[in-house]
């Protein structure tokens, strides 16, 4: 019985460390195309109101399973595999793409606060543990869709999406602190 349990937690964490480690070279692949293409450079900070609402469509649709329920009913499996690998795909592209810009409105913001005469403690704690949360929300949507694909993940990379929102909202207000 021990011996189960022992492959077993031994599966788990191998696959975990083979999650972490897809993630790392998935988001380091992201951020070199981010860098080499100035015209992908932009923050969501530069988009337009349009943009943003275009973006949140796409995640409904990405994570949601309509298309899938659709396509199961063409009884083509080719179409079927193609379906779930090309939305697997964007949706981890997107969420590696949360990660990338979350990171860089973290960077902004530490470069604007180190520079500031009246800080406020209990913001900047209250922005890093949602830095922090984004950042396991995001761990733990790379590792579901990556083990089971986007569907029915719609709720949680809504959640995810939201949670960032807060945070660029954020580091608005708590940057509105003096420069020195």
């Amino acid at each position: 019985m021990m011996t189960y349990f022992s492959v077993a937690a031994a599966l788990v964490l191998f696959a975990g460390l083979a999650a972490y480690i897809l993630r790392s070279k998935y988001e380091t692949s992201l951020l070199g195309a981010r860098l080499d293409d100035s015209s992908g450079a932009r923050t969501c900070d530069a988009r337009c109101g349009e943009d943003v609402h275009v973006a949140g469509r796409l995640l409904s649709r990405v994570f949601s399973g309509e298309d899938e329920e659709f396509v199961a009913g063409l009884n083509s499996s080719r179409l079927e595999r193609l379906l779930v690998q090309e939305r697997k795909r964007l949706a981890l592209h997107w969420v590696s793409r949360k990660v990338v810009e979350a990171r860089g409105i973290m960077r902004e913001h530490a470069q604007a606060a180190r520079t500031a005469r009246d800080l406020q403690i209990s913001g900047e704690l209250q922005l890093f543990a949602r830095y922090l949360e984004l950042r396991a929300l995001c761990g733990l949507l790379f590792i579901l869709v990556t083990a089971f694909g986007p569907a029915g993940m719609q709720r949680l990379a809504a959640e995810t999406d939201a949670l960032f929102l807060r945070i660029r909202g954020a580091r608005t207000s708590t940057a509105g602190v003096t420069a020195g």
